[in-house]
This record gives C-alpha cells, sequence and structure tokens, in this order.
C-alpha cells in the first residue's frame, strides 16, 4: 500500500499560500483589530463568565468557573516563561552526546514522550511554510517578546504530540464547567516542556510549542496523527479531534513517520454533524475550497474546509466560555472499545456505509450535551 504524501491530505497551491502572519491568528488579532466584533474578547469573555455566575447561570457556579481557571494556570506560565526558547545541550561534564541512528533516537523520544502523558508521538521534517511567519510578531504589541519569532535552521525535526481531552468534561460544553480544553493544554504544555528538556540532556537543541512558532495541524498530519476535518480541527483515528497538539524541534535526527489517511474526508463530505450544531453557524457546510471567509485569519492556498473564526469567538464572547460543540457531537469523539474500532475500520475500507454509521450515531444519541453540573461533581 502506497502511503499518502502530505499534500494528498493536505493540499497546498504554492502560487497562493504565504507563511501564515501569527499576528493575524484570531486570537492575536482579538487585542489589535477593532474592526473584530470579538475586539478584546478575553477581556468581555471574563465580564461575562462573572455576569453568569452572578446571575446562578446553571454550569457557571463559582466552583465551576474555578476548575475552568485554574486548569489553564500551568499552560499560561510555561507559555510566558518556556515556550517558544531554543534551549541548549545540558550535558553533564565528561559526558558525550547520544550516538544512535535515527530510528533507535526517534523509539527512545517517542518512549520519553508517552512516559511523561503523550497519547500519540510522531515525527516530521520542519517544512518552512507551516512556521509563522517571523517577521510579524505574534500579539502586535503585547508579550512580543515572550518567545523568538525564528526557528533556527539547525532544528530540523519537529515531535509532535497529541493529547486526548477529557471526554466527560467535554459533554458540558459549552460552559466553564467544560474545562477539557484548559486541562489538556496544561498536559501538552508541561510534556512539550519535559521532552524538550529531555533532548537537551541528550546534549542536541530543543525548543518546545504549543500553539506557538508554527501551525500545529499540517505538522500533525505529516507526522502521520490524523486527518484535516471540517470542523477545521485534527481528526484523530484514536480520539477524533478531542485533542490537543503540542510539539519540540530539535537537531537530533529522527526518523520520520509518514502521513496516514482513514477516511476521514470521505466521511466529513457526508457528515456536516459539526456544522448542524455549530451555535454560530463558523463552519462550512459545503466542499474544501482555497480560501476562507475571513481574510488573514483564513490563510489561503490550502484545499480544505475553512471555518469563520470571526462567529467562532464571537459565540465566546456572548457565551461567557469557551465551546467545543463541534468536537463533542463528532461521530469520531469515542473513547477506546472494540465496536468503535470496528465502526473506525470500516469508514476506512467501506465508505459507502458512512451515512449508515451517521444514522446509528444520532440513533444512539453520541455527543449530546450534559445539563447536570451533578452528574459531575457528585461522581468519582
Amino acid at each position: 500500500m502506497v502511503k499518502p504524501g502530505i499534500f494528498d491530505l493536505y493540499p497546498v497551491n504554492e502560487s497562493i499560500y504565504r507563511q501564515m502572519r501569527d499576528t493575524h491568528q484570531l486570537f492575536s488579532r482579538c487585542y489589535w483589530d477593532p474592526s473584530l466584533k470579538s475586539f478584546k474578547a478575553f477581556e468581555r469573555l471574563e465580564e461575562k463568565k462573572i455576569e453568569n455566575i452572578l446571575k446562578g447561570k446553571p454550569r457557571y457556579s463559582l466552583k465551576d468557573y474555578a476548575l475552568e481557571r485554574a486548569a489553564k494556570h500551568v499552560d499560561l506560565t510555561l507559555r510566558m516563561h518556556v515556550h517558544g526558547k531554543v534551549r541548549e545541550p545540558n550535558l553533564p561534564e565528561g559526558v558525550r552526546k547520544l550516538n544512535v541512528s535515527p530510528e533507535e533516537a526517534s523509539w527512545i523520544v517517542k518512549r520519553a514522550a508517552v512516559a511523561y502523558g503523550a497519547d500519540l508521538v510522531g515525527v516530521c521534517r520542519l517544512d518552512r511554510k507551516w512556521v509563522y511567519d517571523p517577521r510579524y510578531p505574534a500579539f502586535a504589541g503585547q508579550w512580543d517578546d515572550r518567545y523568538q519569532r525564528n526557528i533556527p535552521e539547525n532544528l530540523k525535526y519537529v515531535i509532535v504530540m497529541v493529547f486526548a481531552m477529557d471526554q466527560r468534561m467535554l459533554k458540558f460544553s459549552p460552559s466553564v464547567l467544560d474545562a477539557s480544553t484548559s486541562l489538556t493544554y496544561t498536559l501538552s504544555s508541561a510534556v512539550a516542556a519535559n521532552v524538550a528538556d529531555f533532548i537537551t540532556r541528550l546534549g542536541y537543541s530543543a525548543m518546545s510549542a504549543v500553539n506557538e512558532a508554527a501551525l500545529s495541524i499540517p505538522l500533525a498530519i505529516e507526522a502521520g496523527l490524523g486527518e484535516l476535518g471540517r470542523n477545521g480541527l485534527l481528526i484523530t483515528r484514536e480520539f477524533g479531534p478531542a485533542v490537543r497538539i503540542s510539539k519540540v524541534f530539535t537537531d537530533l535526527p529522527l526518523e520520520i513517520d509518514g502521513p496516514v489517511t482513514f477516511g476521514v474526508k470521505n466521511f466529513c463530505l457526508k457528515c456536516k454533524k459539526c456544522a448542524r450544531h455549530c451555535p454560530s453557524q463558523a463552519i462550512s457546510q459545503g466542499k474544501p475550497s482555497w480560501n476562507g471567509p475571513v481574510p488573514g485569519s483564513n490563510n489561503p492556498g490550502v484545499l480544505k474546509w475553512y471555518i469563520n473564526p470571526d462567529k467562532c469567538l464571537n459565540f465566546w464572547s456572548k457565551n461567557g466560555g469557551s465551546c467545543s460543540i463541534c468536537i463533542r457531537v463528532c461521530p469520531w469523539t469515542k473513547g477506546k472499545g472494540v465496536i468503535h474500532d470496528v465502526v473506525k475500520f470500516l469508514v476506512k475500507k467501506s465508505p459507502f456505509l458512512n451515512s449508515f454509521w451517521i444514522f446509528i450515531d444520532d440513533l444512539i444519541g453520541y455527543g449530546k450535551q450534559e445539563v447536570d453540573p451533578k452528574k459531575f461533581w457528585r461522581q468519582p
């Protein structure tokens, strides 16, 4: 069987595509772009959360709020002080750096990453087209010095790690009781920092990142961890889109993993559940295209489903909490199980059955929101 290349799963028009500007990704724009409806969205988001607490809105109690806020504490600290900075070799005096084959080095690094807490690990070469354009800062004045914008040329390899979200928390989305996103970011952030430090102690340079420095999804696709879904997220075979990603750039020579396909595109063409359930209608129900509805934040030149990030963040501001509905309702968002594994196998081998699996997913009631907070707080 011939493995697909990155451009089979993530086609790029080189005449159109340019490096993404970190300044234009949505979480940057909401700090500096007054044309954005969700300008200063995170300030409004916090105000709305407090308003919901004072109103006694279900799933917005003080303990729900504290759970979500505290879940991101370590991640934010690491992003400010650790990620996006190259760390040089840190060998004990007199000890030579690790000298093994790329295959052995990959095995060692992957084993360490899993031991630290990663659920999936892949390796790819660093394609510079996925690196944020180093000429533009991330936040146009805010936190500009928190990480270097140039990834040194010697860091040619990327270790990409995927972390499964807590699907029990995810059921409460959209509300602050769904702390699964923040909690998983903290885990992914901590593991990336650990893996980078591990590599420096083998005698090589490393730079850890979560969303910083480069686009995570095409790197994850190239590292064989999943495919792109209609909701604009990485779809993994094991956990669907219920994952977060972190990565480590390094000069340690590693064996490369290739992209994989397991039927996501054909399935998403039929399904559309994420688009139907999106409260802001930010997800396209059409076919993949070469550009999206929001110039800048939608970087053109890749054939894919583009979401409308402005609509998405505007809903966050109104809701008083982040939204993961498109993840919750996705039929790929399942835990481990023999039946789920059989269906995933058939999705790849017999795509003509996709409509039937979507019908069964709806019939059984997968992806429904949990509305009773007691189901979280009073159960172990």
